[in-house]
């Protein structure tokens, strides 16, 4: 090859076709591209910032490629998928987010990518939900191979029924609140994200809501086990629940004070994990992805409620089959205590008034 044809030659940063000639777009990928030995030289510099006096607008100047890169919330060129670098926190100051970024060929608003500190966007949102998930999972599959690896391996997994497990079971539940409490901490974002509020009357009037939707839970529960009993009566009793719910009933009320004392502690936990992840996280994302709609709350109560009685079920089935109704009036319920006045205490109070309350009845 020629000097003047190595001159020419080109290469995409997209997919590294060789291209010869002065093409500015690839035959292969169709994408812009450029020379290689221009972007290393490029690639080396450190990004530069320019403010626009009158617009206040903040630019980068693509390492990669050498764009003008104009939105301080993208971290990659949209061009060439160069990382950028962050822009900092007293320049992101200096002016509104009104404008609209380039990204996978279409244009969108930048609030939409904007990570802020007292609200959730929906993709963020989704992320901490599933990786709260992920973290359930693996405690929960890391109890049972415990159980297993107690056992025999060559016969099939049966877990003894006594109070010991019925505190193990809580386990992954207390933990299942840890990375959203993480997340926030971390990234220094405000206690309002999770739909904690700052003020004293609306933290005030949590307390009577609270109490008073416990007490519409054990009527929600009360309603399920007469459900539950009228299906075993009439010859419907699925998985022999009803032996199930007795035996474990018994275990509780014949355990020890000290026992007792820990369930609670432990049911707490897990309440307070469970309305951090469901509500201060999934639910508060989901309403604003939702936001448009003149039925974002309702729809996002329902969908909550549906996506927890469906969780439960996959994971304590078959027990969460039978309770699948039961589970799902309870979430909505909490749901609308939530809209109440969106202080996250609200649900937290019910649901851990709640659970006490029902080990309480169970144990007289």
């Amino acid at each position: 090859m020629s000097n003047k044809d190595e001159k020419a030659l080109k290469y995409c940063v997209h997919c590294e076709a060789r291209v010869i000639g002065d093409q500015i777009y690839c035959p292969e990928c169709g994408k812009l591209i450029f020379e290689k030995s221009d972007i290393q030289k490029e690639g080396s510099k450190r990004t530069t910032f320019t403010i626009n006096t009158k617009s206040s607008e903040i630019s980068r100047k693509c390492p990669g490629c050498g764009s003008i890169i104009t939105s301080d919330v993208l971290e990659q060129c949209p061009i060439c998928n160069t990382v950028l670098e962050k822009v900092p926190e007293d320049l992101r100051k200096t002016r509104q987010k009104g404008g609209f970024i380039f990204t996978e060929k279409k244009l969108e608003p930048e609030k939409k990518y904007e990570v802020l500190r007292d609200k959730w966007q929906f993709k963020e949102g989704l992320n901490v939900f599933l990786n709260s998930l992920m973290v359930f999972i693996t405690v929960q599959l890391f109890i049972i191979m415990m159980f297993w690896i107690q056992g025999d391996p060559e016969e099939a997994l049966e877990i003894e029924f006594n109070i010991f497990t019925i505190l193990l079971s809580q386990l992954p539940g207390v933990i299942f609140g840890i990375f959203p409490i993480w997340y926030i901490y971390s990234n220094n974002h405000k206690p309002e994200k999770l739909g904690f509020s700052s003020d004293s009357k609306k933290n005030r009037f949590a307390l009577m809501i609270g109490i008073a939707g416990g007490l519409l839970l054990i009527l929600i529960s009360l309603g399920t086990t007469i459900l539950n009993t009228f299906l075993a009566t009439s010859g419907l009793d699925f998985f022999d629940m009803s032996g199930y719910i007795a035996e474990e009933n018994t275990i509780i009320r014949e355990a020890g004070l000290p026992w007792l004392f820990l369930l609670m502690a432990l049911l707490t936990l897990a309440s307070i994990s469970s309305e951090l992840v469901f509500r201060g996280v999934l639910h508060n994302a989901l309403k604003e992805k939702l936001e448009d709609s003149p039925l974002a709350r309702e729809y996002t109560i329902l969908m909550i409620a549906l996506i927890y009685a469906a969780i439960y079920t996959l994971f304590y089935f078959p027990i969460g089959l039978v309770y699948f109704l039961g589970n799902f009036l309870t979430f909505a319920l909490l749901g609308i205590l939530y809209e109440l006045n969106e202080n996250l205490l609200n649900t937290i109070i019910a649901s851990v008034f709640y659970n006490i309350l029902l080990v309480v009845l169970i144990f007289l």
